[in-house]
């Protein structure tokens, strides 16, 4: 045996390793040409994305991702049935029990154990009008995972037992909750304010109240869009609020102009086109489209970047649970629950910013609105005409501004200083775009339960009657 040592080895095995290498470029050159192609392609498109693909995006003011049900639940209407509880010798009931849907299939349920002497757990489930089926789980248990669920609504309760009985019942709260994947979201401080790219021109927002003390006040929150308040916002439930808005009506004309260039060359839908109403976009959407396919040639080149835009979250109330909730370790201060921004190019075919629609004493059918208010329409003339009626206390000593928009402009203004309704009419243009968006913005609102009528929680604007064409 021959051994090879010192620098001559190294050598030698890199003439070898360049041997076959060569050899294997000769008899597969085509090969080699298409990886080193295939590579340097990948190299181009890393430094095209990591160069002028990169969004401007951020937070402040929020913490850490956590899960919250995607529905708050409901009320117990599944038939009781009374049974003996509490008996002399029989444990104490569990408390603090939860029930959190992990997703349609899975329901996690948890509670504290108030006993040592029970033998096990009698857990029941039921959906809202069904009778209760029944799970046995053993003693020092403090979790139960629900599984094999096929979505819908189910209601739980939960008592300990041993030889010598039951304990009392004890109840999520609520009760009732729906299996679907929960919604991520991130807890607010007292101020929050989220910088994201202008994706569409609707965007919904999801504050989740799930304070302790919810049932006992009102959260509000002042929502401000690109440092201009735009309207207090009021949650008295706890669960989930969707807030919707059309942000065309809400930015600066140079930033919207901006970010319909931007959509333009990124190849945006005649759908969302024409649900803007912008009668250009369409050629600039289809010249977007080349200008697009150009660029993946031509990486070097920045293409026009979305224009960020800024919301801001002012909560007027907080809670820090380890001052104000027994047990509990959390030292935060909390806001509301903000999820991730949902962005569409269309709105909701009965608008947003509106209630439902009721029928005035004079047989007219009208919605209330909240302070902004966007409905889609397709046109039947050339002119909008509507009634609208503004019924707050003080409407006498102040009158109402009621602002109006087709699609991002401005296009009429209205003042109602009493309690009648006073027709507005429109001019929408020529005709040549068959949809648009109709718009108001409201000065002020006001709530008629702080004004004597403790039923209706309402925020309310303005009245509204549906829209005629002449």
């Amino acid at each position: 045996m021959v051994a090879i040592t010192g620098g001559g080895a190294s050598k030698g095995i890199i003439a070898v390793m360049w041997q076959r290498l060569r050899e294997q470029f000769d008899q597969r050159r085509w090969l080699s040409v298409a990886v080193a192609l295939y590579l340097a392609l990948t190299m181009i498109e890393l430094l095209r994305v990591s160069l002028f693909d990169r969004s401007v995006s951020g937070a402040a003011g929020v913490y850490e991702w956590e899960l919250a049900p995607a529905t708050r639940g409901g009320p117990l209407r599944a038939r009781l049935r009374i049974e003996d509880g509490g008996a002399d010798g029989a444990p104490a009931p569990p408390s603090g029990v939860a029930a959190f849907a992990a997703s349609s299939r899975r329901i996690d349920l948890s509670w504290i154990d108030n006993s040592n002497d029970e033998q096990g757990f009698k857990l029941q489930r039921s959906t809202p009008e069904g009778a209760w089926a029944t799970s046995w789980i053993g003693h020092d248990r403090t979790a139960y995972a629900d599984e094999g669920l096929r979505g819908g609504r189910y209601c739980y309760r939960i008592r300990s037992f041993n030889t010598a009985g039951h304990s009392l019942y004890a109840y999520p709260s609520p009760p009732c909750v729906d299996a679907q994947a929960p919604i991520r979201f991130r807890w607010t401080s007292r101020r929050a304010r989220l910088l994201e790219p202008l994706a569409a021109p609707v965007v919904s927002i999801l504050l989740y109240a799930g304070r302790p003390d919810i049932d006992a006040t009102v959260i509000p929150v002042n929502l401000s869009v690109n440092g201009h308040l735009i309207e207090q916002l009021l949650l008295r439930e706890s669960g989930w609020h969707r807030f919707t808005y059309y942000l065309p009506i809400l930015i600066e004309g140079e930033v919207w102009q901006s970010a319909q260039q931007h959509r333009s060359a990124a190849g945006a839908s005649s759908a969302g086109a024409r649900a803007r109403g912008d009668s250009g976009l369409l050629e600039d959407a289809e010249r977007g489209r080349e200008e697009h396919g150009l660029q993946e040639l031509r990486p070097w080149r920045k293409p026009p970047a979305s224009p960020p835009v800024s919301f801001g979250f002012e909560v007027g109330s907080t809670v820090v649970p380890a001052l104000e909730v027994e047990g509990a370790g959390d030292a935060r201060e909390l806001g509301v629950g903000l999820a991730e921004l949902e962005w569409s190019d269309r709105l909701p075919e009965d608008g947003v910013g509106f209630y439902d629609w009721e029928e005035f004493v004079d047989g007219r059918r009208f919605r209330w609105t909240r302070k902004l208010a966007s409905q889609p329409l397709n046109r039947a003339g050339t002119a909008a005409v509507f009634s609208l009626r503004a019924d707050h206390p003080d409407i006498e000593e102040l009158p109402v501004s009621v602002s109006i928009f087709w699609n991002d402009r401005k296009v009429g203004e209205i003042t109602l200083r009493d309690r009648s309704w006073q027709e507005a009419q429109i001019d929408v243009g020529d005709g040549s775009v068959a949809e648009g968006v109709l718009s108001l913005r409201t000065d002020r609102t006001w709530v008629p339960a702080e004004a004597g009528v403790p039923t209706d929680a309402r925020t309310l604007a303005v009245a509204m009657t549906e829209v005629e064409w002449r």
